[in-house]
């Protein structure tokens, strides 16, 4: 048994130990294989250690190490096996599709839609119905997940004890939206984790609205309409929330995260209408 063989049986191992060494082994002996090995780590674990090659390449962790094994690793990578990296992404880390495809342009639109559509990935089908030309769509999508967040995070926020407040407690979110103090402690971290996917999901509707308004000289009125479809909603969302039947503390709770969210829209919105 030659020693290629014996390193690419061990590669998955190696992998598993160190992804970048690893990257650099292959660079060096296998870049004329560099599919067959990729197509080899599949059977392994269920995708586990090829996802980690792949993303080793792809996120630029490699590159970022080796300015000469990174190039030549992603020069060699096809539309195919980024279409593997996205499928590998939304079954094992859903909440980073989104940043994926917003920044890179190696892939497929049509074939990503419908894998973000099985796993149910919303920002990102979002995006890729942006891409293709359905942008009151796409933004109507983004705007009921919010909503179906916001319920989300008041169902979670009920279930707080309300023993855990004081007729002169104050609540309050900081500005990055995950972190609240409350005067006997902190939020939980699920909590926190949800306000804080509340606001992922509101940046990715202004990022669109963002890309869709024109610039200073070529402003139009459907631009402008989708920052006023996210303002409303937003306006709007104690009406839905129901908050006024809520027990007041955490109705309270609600309204400053609301605050907050109008707040950076109002932010954003200032500089594209």
């Amino acid at each position: 048994e030659s020693l290629g063989e014996t390193l690419s049986a061990k590669l998955p191992d190696l992998i598993n130990l160190d992804p970048i060494l690893s990257a650099q082994l292959v660079a060096e002996l296998f870049i004329e294989e560099l599919d067959e090995v990729i197509m080899s780590l599949f059977s392994k674990d269920g995708g586990a250690t090829q996802y980690k090659f792949l993303h080793t390449i792809i996120s630029g962790d490699l590159g970022r190490t080796d300015p000469v094994a990174g190039p030549v690793l992603t020069a060699n990578l096809t539309v195919d096996h980024h279409q593997m990296y996205l499928a590998l992404l939304a079954r094992l880390h859903p909440d980073m599709v989104y940043e994926y495809l917003s920044t890179h342009d190696t892939y497929r639109p049509d074939e990503c839609l419908k894998l973000c559509q099985e796993y149910d990935i919303a920002d990102a089908s979002a995006y890729l119905s942006e891409r293709m030309g359905n942008v009151t769509g796409a933004l109507q999508l983004i705007l009921q997940t919010l909503e179906s967040r916001l319920m989300g995070l008041k169902r979670s926020i009920r279930g707080m004890s309300t023993s855990s407040y004081d007729s002169s407690s104050r609540l309050r979110f900081s500005s990055s939206l995950n972190k609240k103090r409350v005067s006997s402690g902190e939020i939980s971290s699920k909590h926190a984790k949800e306000v804080k996917d509340v606001k992922r999901i509101l940046v990715v509707a202004l990022d669109l609205c963002e890309r869709n308004s024109g610039t200073a000289s070529t402003r139009t009125e459907h631009g402008s309409q989708l920052w006023f479809n996210v303002l409303d909603r937003l306006i709007n969302a104690k009406g839905f929330l129901r908050l006024a039947k809520e027990q007041p503390q955490h109705a309270k709770v609600m309204a400053s995260v609301l605050s907050e969210l109008l707040q950076l829209t109002m932010q954003r919105m200032v500089s594209s209408v």
